[in-house]
């Protein structure tokens, strides 16, 4: 055993919800990121860590498969990453014996902070639809007050989690000016994207996603944290929990990245500003709002 791992006092187990490169890159910047007073162990799936006799002193479930899978059985403090806020709420909630260990770092950006970028990005849409699933509803009222802040309105299609969204969609976007999208996995899967992408392609309708692989798909703007950043976070929180014995609540991201697709904003006529005139004016519209 290494000197590390012997004078180790905090035991910490990151359990994976697949092997993709999400994940990896969140555990090697995670192992980079926290001190040699903390001692990590991965597991590639939560079976596996199911089938281990692991005593970790904390569990990171990383996606919310994993939160899915070990939340119901947690039997030590958990810090869950890369979930979307609505689902790992909603799970949570049934958690309620174990709510004063439970935390997370959602994967989502806080709705202030997206409905800036938004206007940033496309100051003339009044207009902005969001097809959602009733996961999504408890949400709404935020992301319309955000919204009407800026002097929009937000409109919004409920779909039920089987239905199909052709209809929906294609009545949304008629009377939409941007469709803005969030991790609704329901909704925005690797079986609809595609045809989402199609639809506002051919309505003429900007899409923001949540992802670079969103932007790099045909979306026309993107604002995101990366794993690398989460796994920074969610270090500098096991800190805090080593110090303190106990989690921090549950938080958005704290870094955050932008991604444009200028060629799809010019097939759609659509000029927008450098990346450093849509950061300052997110940090222009910050600051007024907060005065």
């Amino acid at each position: 055993m290494s000197a590390c791992a012997r004078s180790a006092r905090l035991n910490v187990a990151l359990v994976l919800s697949n092997n993709s490169a999400p994940y990896r890159e969140f555990v090697t910047t995670f192992n980079y990121s926290v001190k040699n007073t903390v001692q990590t162990v991965v597991f590639e799936s939560p079976d596996e860590f199911l089938l281990s006799l692991d005593n970790s002193d904390i569990v990171i479930p990383v996606g919310m498969h994993a939160s899915e899978v070990l939340m119901p059985s947690a039997k030590v403090p958990m810090l869950s990453v890369m979930v979307p806020q609505g689902a790992y709420e909603g799970l949570s909630k049934m958690q309620l014996k174990h709510a004063k260990t439970l935390s997370a770092i959602y994967l989502n950006q806080p709705w202030a902070r997206q409905i800036d970028f938004l206007y940033a990005v496309l100051p003339h849409s009044p207009r902005v639809g969001v097809l959602h699933t009733s996961s999504m509803a408890q949400e709404l009222h935020e992301i319309s007050s955000e919204v009407t802040r800026h002097g929009g309105v937000l409109i919004e299609r409920e779909v039920a989690m089987d239905a199909l969204l052709a209809e929906p969609l294609d009545r949304l976007l008629q009377v939409s000016d941007v469709l803005l999208a969030f991790p609704d996995s329901a909704i925005y899967n690797s079986t609809n994207i595609r045809n989402i992408l199609l639809s506002t392609y051919r309505q003429n309708v900007p899409l923001l996603g949540w992802s670079q692989a969103f932007v790099n798909a045909g979306a026309v703007a993107a604002l995101f944290s990366t794993p690398e950043q989460l796994a920074r976070q969610a270090a500098a929180l096991i800190y805090v929990y080593e110090q303190s014995g106990h989690l921090p609540l549950s938080q958005y991201p704290a870094e955050f990245n932008i991604a444009i697709n200028r060629q799809v904003a010019r097939s759609l006529g659509i000029v927008i500003a450098s990346d450093a005139e849509i950061l300052a004016r997110m940090k222009k519209e910050r600051n007024r709002a907060d005065d």
